[in-house]
């Protein structure tokens, strides 16, 4: 059986939730590696890690961590460029999935990203300064390392009412 494919993304997409939030608002997106420490005085051990960044209003950022390998899909919206290379579009939020790239499975990484949009080795897709732009689906159950920084005056920080959902300032969701 052959899916063609608008069918194999719903495929991927179902039981998916979309980040940044709500949908389907788009984030910085970027590839990194990360050290995992299981247990003091053992070894860490290196993981892929997608990052979206989510500017929610001018004094909250959000940065959600997902190991790479709960990463359903990426979409990168944009249009191709009659040189064959892409521009990345800059909206806040997507209106069509069909202007973009999809990247599904095993194509979720820097390299096949990299290597489709036609993006240099010296353009930034591996750090916070990511020029990459889009959103990320993660497996619906899935881990989920979120944490919000507020920009703020001392004085504001100190007057913040501490006291509201700790979901706010960090949260890590393991799905249970």
């Amino acid at each position: 059986m052959d899916l063609d494919n608008r069918q194999t993304r719903r495929l991927f997409l179902a039981g998916t939730v979309a980040f940044p939030t709500p949908f389907p608002s788009v984030g910085t997106i970027s590839f990194q590696s990360g050290n995992l420490s299981y247990s003091p005085g053992v070894q860490s051990n290196s993981k892929d890690v997608v990052v979206v960044q989510d500017q929610s209003d001018r004094d909250w950022t959000r940065i959600h961590s997902i190991l790479r390998e709960h990463v359903a899909a990426v979409f990168i919206p944009g249009t191709r460029e009659h040189d064959g290379r892409f521009q990345i579009a800059r909206d806040k939020s997507v209106d069509d999935d069909e202007k973009g790239e999809w990247f599904i499975d095993s194509d979720v990484s820097a390299e096949a990203i990299r290597a489709r949009l036609r993006l240099t080795d010296e353009v930034d897709i591996t750090s916070p300064d990511s020029i990459l732009r889009g959103i990320v689906f993660v497996v619906e159950f899935r881990p989920v390392v979120s944490n919000a920084e507020m920009i703020a005056t001392a004085a504001a920080t100190r007057d913040y009412d501490w006291s509201q959902p700790v979901m706010r300032v960090c949260c890590l969701c393991t799905g249970r």
